[in-house]
């Protein structure tokens, strides 16, 4: 693909993982108009995230196989979706939740399915998409 091909207006741009630099980039470039699935999570295997968006997040955030890792700072908790191979740095806050208990699930789980809905939304109205990885 050219550089030129990429040019122009898109009805949306949603990062594609692989941590939280793409859409860091997209924010300081003005290029990220709301919050996306993979924004602030560490994706590392590409696989996985063509899985997921096949499944149309299909079982994803599903308490049965999330694994609590470690406290990642005073304030975030490490949690690690085993199925589709995806780390939560940033939503789990140690307030509510803890090594042995996820307190905020519910909260972050209904952040990610608004999340899912309008990526979902824009898939199937978007004139033109773009995904960056």
């Amino acid at each position: 693909m050219k550089l030129e091909d990429l040019k122009g207006a898109y009805s949306a741009i949603f990062s594609l993982g692989d941590l939280c630099l793409t859409s860091l980039q997209l924010r300081d470039n003005n290029l990220r108009n709301f919050a996306g699935i993979l924004d602030w999570v560490s994706s590392p295997d590409l696989k996985k995230v063509n899985m997921l968006l096949k499944n149309q997040f299909a079982d994803f955030l599903n308490p049965d196989n999330l694994r609590i890792i470690q406290y990642v700072s005073d304030w975030d908790l490490l949690v690690w979706d085993e199925i589709y191979n995806i780390g939560f740095n940033h939503d789990f806050k140690t307030d509510k939740n803890t090594l042995s208990h996820l307190g905020g699930y519910g909260e972050v789980k209904e952040k990610y399915d608004r999340r899912i809905q309008r990526f979902l939304e824009n898939l199937s109205t978007g004139q033109r998409i773009l995904f960056i990885r």
